[in-house]
C-alpha cells in the first residue's frame, strides 16, 4: 500500500517551521526559515504579509518536498498556524493593502480601545469579554485602520489573520477559524459565526468578514496558481487551520481541563484548559478549539523578543562571534550566568519592553532596570531579565488559581525550553515544576497507589507504634496497614466561619492524635487575616490583600470612622476590628477606598474590585464590609525537624506538623518550609530506615466506625483544646 503523507507549517513572530510526517507520525523532513518583525513606530509592530507568511510557505513546502523525495501527490492535506490576532486589510485578489498588524504586542490602537469603551461602556465590553479591551483584540485595530488610514480601509475587501490569509493564498477561500473568530474578533461575530450587523456596523462591513469554520474543517483545495508557487499538487486539502499557540497546546495535549501549556516564544503564552468560561478582567477567557473544552489563557509580550534584544544591544560580540562561525550566540550569553546569585544581586527588571498584556493590559508600560550600581555586570542584566519574565509566568499562575480551577499537569514548549537555566528559573520562581514532576512521577511508578475521595478515621496504634490507619472511602471502611504513616492533612480552616481555607480540611488529624495520646503543640498558633470580604454565603473567604491597606485603604466602623492604625501587624489589625465589632455588636466592618483614585484602585486591584462588584459592592463608592478570618495554623502535631512525631513510625509535614519554625505569627510563604524542606528531610529518614520495619497485620473492629459521629466529636475535641491552651483567644476567634 503507498504511503500517505501529511504537511504542516506554521508562522512565528520571528520564524516559520514546517514538517512533513507520514500517516504513522513520523518526522520524514523539517525545514526553518526566519523572518524579521519590523518596528516602525513605537508600538507598532508588523510583518510583510506576502514575505513573511506566504514567502515562507512557499520556501518551507517546496524545501520539505524536495528533502523528503515525497511526490506531492502522496501529501493528503496540509495544515497552517499562525500567529493570533493579526489585523491584515487584503483586496479582492487577496493582495495586502498593508503590512500585517500583529497580535498583543502592537500597542498601536490605544486611542481607538477608549473610543470603543465609551462607544459601548464598560459593563457591555466586560459581558462581551470578561475583561477590559485590550491590544490582543482586532476590533480596534481594524477601527485603527478606518480611523487612520480611510483610503486602505475602502479598498478592503477582507480584514484576515495569518491563518485566514495563508488558507485563502492556498486555496482562494477566506475562512477562520471559530476559536479565532469569536474570540479575536469578538463581538464582531454572533456565537453561531455569523457576522453580526449590528456591532459591525461602526467598525466594518459583514461581508468584510471571513467565514467562521472549525480549525480542522477543510478550507478548500490547493489551486493551480499555489500549486506552481508551493510545489503542492492542485487539489491537496487544506484545514482551516488556527492560531500558532492554539494549535501548539493541542499538540502538547491541553485537551482536558486541568492540562496547561506555557509556550516560550517570542512571548509568553499561556493557556489553560477549564470546564467552564471564568472571568477575571486581568486574564482572557475562550471557548477553547477543541469542542467542549473552554481556557483561560495569559501574555508576557517580551520573552524571547526581549533575550533577542540582549542579544542584538548587550551582546553584539556574541552575535558577531556567531557569525564567524562561533558558538550560538544565545550560549555564549549564558556563559558564567550560573555564577549570577539568585536575585541578581538586587537588580530588578519589569520587562515590559514591549507594552504589556495579561494581566496590566497596559500597552503603554515600558520596561524597567532597577537597582543598578557599578558593581552590576551585563551578566546580572541577563539574568535579572530572565528572572523577571519567571516573575511574570508565576503572577499569572496565581491568579488563575484564585478562581479554583486545577492545574494537573503543565507543558512547556518553544524555543525557551532550550534554556535550561532559564526553565530551573521559572521552576524555582513558580514552583509549578517541582508540582507537575511530581503528580508525574507518582502516575508512572506501578508501586504507588492513589485514592480519592477518602477520609481518615483513625491511626491503628501498636504501643504507640503506628501500624496503619482506618479509612472510610465511597461509604465503605477499610483497614490499611502501613509500615510508615505520613500525616499532611492541612490546618483547621473548615472549623472556623470564616477561613481563607477550603471547607473541607477541618484537622480532623489533631483530633484523631489527641484520642491516640500523641504529642500536639501550639495548637493556639493561629493566624488570623484582618482582612477578607464579608458574605454569608458557604466556602472559602475572599482574601482582600493587604496591598490594599498598603495603597491607602481606610479601616472604618459602623459610624464611618478610623479606629486603627491600618499598617500595623496582622494580628494587631485583627484584633482592633474585633473590638468594634464587639462594641458595636455587628458581624463585620468596613475597608474604604472612596477616598482613593478609581483609576488607581481598577488599575492595581482589578480582580479584587470585580469580587466585590458581584458581591453588590462598587469599591469606587461603596465602603467593603470585611471580617478578619482564620488564615494558617503555626501549631499543630509535635513533629522534629524531620517529621517525626512521638508516635513511631507516625511522620507529619506540611501545615500539619508544628517544627518550631514560624513561631506565633509566620511570615508570608514561609509555609513551603514545611512542604518542601521538611517533608524531603522524613522522606530520607523514611528511606533509610524502612527496610528495618516489619508490616504489623492488627486486625481492627471496623464495625465501630462512624463517620458523622466521628466529624462533630473530632471538632469539639479540636476546639477543646485551643479553648485549654489559650481560652482568650477562644473566646475571642472560635465562638461564632
Amino acid at each position: 500500500m503507498k504511503e500517505s503523507y501529511f504537511m504542516g507549517i506554521d508562522t512565528g513572530t520571528n520564524s516559520s517551521k514546517g514538517v512533513l510526517i507520514n500517516s504513522h507520525g513520523e518526522i520524514i523532513a523539517e525545514h526553518t526559515t526566519e523572518h524579521a518583525m519590523t518596528n516602525p513606530a513605537p508600538g507598532h509592530y508588523e510583518h510583510d504579509a506576502d514575505k513573511d507568511w506566504w514567502g515562507d510557505l512557499c520556501i518551507i513546502s517546496n524545501a520539505l518536498i524536495e528533502k523528503s523525495k515525497v511526490s506531492p501527490s502522496d501529501i493528503k492535506a496540509i495544515g497552517t498556524s499562525a500567529l493570533g490576532a493579526d489585523c491584515l486589510p487584503v483586496d479582492d485578489q487577496c493582495r495586502p493593502l498593508r503590512k500585517a498588524i500583529l497580535y498583543g504586542i502592537d500597542a498601536r490602537a490605544t486611542d481607538e480601545i477608549e473610543q470603543l469603551t465609551e462607544m459601548y461602556g464598560e459593563e457591555q465590553i466586560r459581558q462581551w469579554y470578561g475583561r477590559p479591551l485590550c491590544s490582543s483584540d482586532v476590533m480596534p485595530k481594524i477601527l485603527w485602520i478606518k480611523n487612520k488610514e480611510p483610503d486602505i480601509y475602502a479598498k478592503t475587501h477582507k480584514f484576515l489573520t495569518g491563518s485566514s490569509f495563508i488558507a485563502a493564498k492556498l486555496t482562494g477561500n477566506y475562512v477562520v477559524d471559530r476559536f479565532l473568530g469569536l474570540a479575536s474578533f469578538n463581538p464582531l461575530y454572533f456565537n453561531d459565526g455569523t457576522p453580526n450587523p449590528e456591532t459591525c456596523l461602526p467598525i466594518c462591513r459583514p461581508d468584510q468578514l471571513a467565514e467562521v469554520k472549525e480549525a480542522n474543517d477543510i478550507a478548500g483545495y490547493v489551486t493551480e496558481t499555489a500549486s506552481k508557487e508551493t510545489g503542492l499538487a492542485v487539489g491537496t486539502p487544506v484545514i482551516v487551520g488556527t492560531d500558532d499557540s492554539g494549535a501548539e497546546a493541542i499538540s502538547t495535549g491541553v485537551v482536558a481541563p486541568g492540562k496547561m501549556m506555557i509556550q516560550f516564544g517570542s512571548s509568553i503564552y499561556m493557556i489553560l484548559g477549564t470546564k467552564e468560561l471564568v472571568d477575571d478582567e486581568r486574564l482572557w477567557r475562550e471557548e477553547f478549539i477543541v469542542p467542549g473544552l473552554c481556557d483561560i489563557s495569559a501574555g508576557t509580550n517580551a520573552a524571547g523578543s526581549l533575550t533577542k534584544w540582549y542579544r542584538n544591544t548587550i551582546f553584539p560580540d556574541a552575535l558577531e562571534l556567531e557569525q564567524n562561525g562561533g558558538p550560538d550566540a544565545y550560549i555564549t550569553m549564558m556563559q558564567d550566568l550560573d555564577k549570577i546569585p539568585v536575585g541578581s544581586d538586587g537588580l530588578i527588571t519589569l520587562p515590559y519592553f514591549a507594552g504589556e498584556r495579561t494581566p496590566i493590559n497596559d500597552p503603554l508600560a515600558r520596561g524597567i532596570l532597577f537597582g543598578l550600581t557599578l558593581a552590576h555586570t551585563r551578566q546580572h542584566m541577563y539574568r535579572s531579565a530572565l528572572e523577571s519574565v519567571a516573575y511574570s509566568v508565576n503572577q499569572q499562575l496565581k491568579i488563575m488559581l484564585e478562581h479554583d480551577v486545577p492545574i494537573d499537569q503543565i507543558f512547556a514548549v518553544g524555543g525557551g525550553v532550550k534554556n535550561d537555566l532559564w526553565m530551573q528559573i521559572v521552576a524555582d520562581v513558580t514552583g509549578k515544576e517541582i508540582t507537575s514532576k511530581l503528580i508525574k512521577q507518582v502516575e508512572m511508578r506501578n508501586n504507588i497507589t492513589m485514592v480519592e475521595d477518602a477520609t481518615m478515621l483513625d491511626i491503628i496504634n501498636h504501643d504507640n507504634i503506628a501500624t496503619g490507619i482506618v479509612m472510610e472511602n465511597n461509604g465503605e471502611i477499610i483497614q490499611i496497614n502501613a509500615k510508615v504513616i505520613i500525616l499532611a492533612t492541612g490546618g483547621i480552616g473548615g472549623l472556623f466561619t470564616h477561613s481563607s481555607n477550603f471547607r473541607h480540611i477541618t484537622g480532623d488529624s489533631f483530633a484523631i492524635a489527641l484520642r491516640n495520646n500523641i504529642e500536639l503543640e501550639n495548637i493556639n498558633y493561629i493566624q488570623i487575616h484582618p482582612t477578607t470580604l464579608y458574605t454569608t454565603k458557604p466556602g472559602r473567604s475572599f482574601l482582600i490583600s493587604e496591598s490594599v491597606r498598603g495603597e491607602g485603604a481606610h479601616l472604618l466602623n459602623p459610624d464611618m470612622e478610623r479606629f486603627v492604625d491600618e499598617l500595623l501587624p496582622r494580628d494587631v489589625v485583627s484584633n482592633a476590628i474585633k473590638k468594634e465589632m464587639d462594641k458595636y455588636n455587628v458581624p463585620h466592618v468596613y475597608l474604604s477606598v472612596t477616598h482613593m483614585d478609581p483609576k488607581q484602585i481598577k488599575r492595581r486591584f482589578p480582580h479584587i474590585y470585580d469580587q466585590c462588584l458581584a458581591e453588590g459592592y462598587d469599591m469606587f463608592t461603596d465602603p467593603v464590609p470585611v471580617v478578619p478570618a482564620q488564615h494558617y495554623l503555626m501549631g499543630g502535631i509535635k513533629s522534629d525537624t524531620y517529621g517525626q512525631t512521638s508516635m513511631n513510625n507516625l511522620f507529619a509535614v506540611g501545615e500539619t506538623a508544628c517544627n518550631g519554625v514560624h513561631g506565633a505569627n509566620r511570615l508570608a510563604s514561609n509555609s513551603l518550609l514545611e512542604s518542601l524542606v521538611f517533608a524531603k528531610r522524613a522522606a530520607k529518614v523514611i528511606a533509610d530506615g524502612i527496610d528495618k520495619i516489619s508490616l504489623y497485620e492488627k486486625v481492627v473492629d471496623l464495625d465501630g466506625y462512624d463517620k458523622e459521629k466521628l466529624k462533630k466529636e473530632n471538632k469539639e475535641i479540636i476546639m477543646n483544646e485551643i479553648k485549654r491552651k489559650d481560652g482568650e483567644f477562644y473566646d475571642k476567634w472560635c465562638k461564632s
